[in-house]
């Protein structure tokens, strides 16, 4: 049961002949409880849970009666996705960023939290999908320099089975086309907020130019543009606009996820602030490079992001000489309640 404020849950078990119900877990949160429907229950009962309770998202264990056994994942990343519990084995599977936030990884951990070990190998975003028995699992890897491959594996030993998809021709149609790089980069504000960025520049990129940089956003609570993994729908856009002489750039501020709860909820009830704060001192950060051209930076964004851009034009006109807005909120009274 979640309030109406979103910042207190409680789990309950309910006695299906009398009705009476009992709390077994509760979370509070002084910004937002992020509800998941990673609860997942063992034979005897007991059940693990995952929570942003010490900051970042992990796997919990608890026991038939709600009491914390222990806590299965920790450290300063994020469980991006849960995959369940096998039995037999006694592993917990599940998705973390311990690799970097931008990357994915697979691994198994046993549910006292120890024997960690990482299924996956390559750098860039790994993803499961385990048989019902957690017998063999296949795992989807791509990132920015190669296309998404499907591989099947024993669980136990992790050793590969079969390619599956391979993509090795699209890899050698693709060398026919000057297709530039995604440069992955941190950028650091004048705050001294660190922010994980991306940028495409032109495949005969001069140093000694002065280039116009088109930059693009989404900024949405708890969402992620700056990922290490294959093309997106936009990213053929964006490199044809290097060709007509773009650079162009990708930045995730605060309130965007996967570096941390304090990242992700600073935004709670003042949506537009930090967001736009990042995305205007990011692109001063931009505009000093020696390589752009600062009186020709331009904002893009659509949905959420059509919000930003509206929002960077108007508070940062002396930095942006053009925003595109498409579907933006402008009015939160004809919106739902999936931001507020």
């Amino acid at each position: 049961v979640l309030n109406r404020h979103q910042d207190n849950l409680d789990l309950l078990f309910v006695d299906a002949s009398s009705a009476a119900t009992k709390v077994v877990l509760n979370e509070k949160d002084a910004a937002y409880v992020d509800v998941t429907d990673n609860l997942t229950f063992l034979k005897d009962n007991s059940f693990l849970w995952t929570s942003e309770r010490d900051g970042f998202n992990h796997i919990y264990y608890h026991d038939k009666t709600g009491k914390l056994q222990n806590q299965v994942t920790k450290g300063n990343w994020e469980v991006s996705s849960f995959y369940g519990f096998d039995d037999k084995s006694g592993n917990v599977f599940y998705q973390s960023t311990e690799g970097g936030s931008i990357n994915r990884e697979v691994y198994s951990i046993s549910l006292n939290g120890k024997n960690k070990k990482k299924l996956s190998g390559q750098t860039g975003t790994s993803s499961a999908t385990f048989s019902p028995k957690y017998d063999y699992y296949i795992n989807s890897f791509s990132s920015a320099s190669v296309p998404p491959t499907y591989t099947l594996h024993e669980t136990r030993g992790g050793k590969q089975l079969q390619t599956i998809v391979e993509n090795n021709s699209l890899v050698e149609k693709l060398k026919a086309y000057t297709i530039p790089a995604k440069e992955f980069m941190v950028i650091k504000t004048e705050k001294g907020i660190e922010l994980n960025a991306w940028m495409i520049k032109p495949k005969d990129f001069d140093p000694a130019k002065k280039y116009p940089v088109f930059m693009f956003q989404y900024s949405g609570p708890g969402s992620q543009q700056v990922a290490n993994d294959w093309f997106d729908y936009n990213d053929m856009w964006f490199i044809s606009l290097t060709q007509e002489g773009y650079i162009v750039a990708c930045v995730d501020g605060r309130g965007t996820g996967f570096k941390g709860a304090a990242f992700k909820k600073v935004t709670q009830k003042q949506l537009g602030k930090y967001e736009v704060e990042d995305q205007i001192d990011a692109a001063k950060v931009i505009g000093n490079y020696p390589y752009v051209d600062k009186s020709r930076i331009g904002i893009f964004g659509w949905s959420y992001g059509g919000f930003m851009a509206s929002n960077c034009i108007l508070k940062g006109a002396d930095v942006f000489k053009m925003a595109i807005a498409v579907a933006p909120v402008t009015n939160w009274r004809f919106y739902d309640s999936i931001y507020t």
